[in-house]
């Protein structure tokens, strides 16, 4: 994995007019080599920007990009099948956010991360949240 060229491609998306859930999770899919998925693969990410659907009232896509990204790593393809490598990961993911970006709650980090004059750039919450990704060695 390039982490370089994984944020040069979120920033590219960014610029583009893709949300923060999009550019994060697109971009780790195409890290990957996975230029070929379905449609569907990659249009799930787009309800999930800007707090889900822009109401900035529920998680921040960056970070919901990121889980989507562990599952898709780890995930499950049956009930039966044990999960607690995914949830432990996903749990680190969550609480290394809240420690080095801010809160997990869209409206409450759009707060903190808003410029004297107003302007709301989570290009920045995009970027450390792919840092905070790579360092999550996805456990068996």
């Amino acid at each position: 994995m390039n982490l370089s060229k994984i944020k040069i491609n979120a920033d590219e998306k960014m610029q583009a007019g893709c949300n923060c859930c999009e550019a994060v999770y697109w971009s780790f899919l195409e890290s990957n080599g996975n230029h070929d998925l379905p449609e569907e693969d990659y249009k799930i990410a787009s309800i999930f920007g800007g707090g889900i659907a822009n109401s900035h009232d529920e998680i921040c896509g960056a970070l919901t990009g990121a889980l989507f990204i562990l599952s898709t790593q780890k995930g499950r393809l049956s009930c039966a099948e044990n999960n607690d490598a995914l949830m432990e990961n996903g749990a680190r993911l969550r609480e290394d956010f809240i420690k080095k970006i801010g809160p997990t709650k869209c409206s409450l980090l759009r707060k903190k991360i808003e410029k004297p004059d107003g302007e709301i750039n989570c290009r920045e919450v995009v970027q450390k949240t792919i840092d905070l990704l790579s360092m999550i060695e996805i456990k068996a």
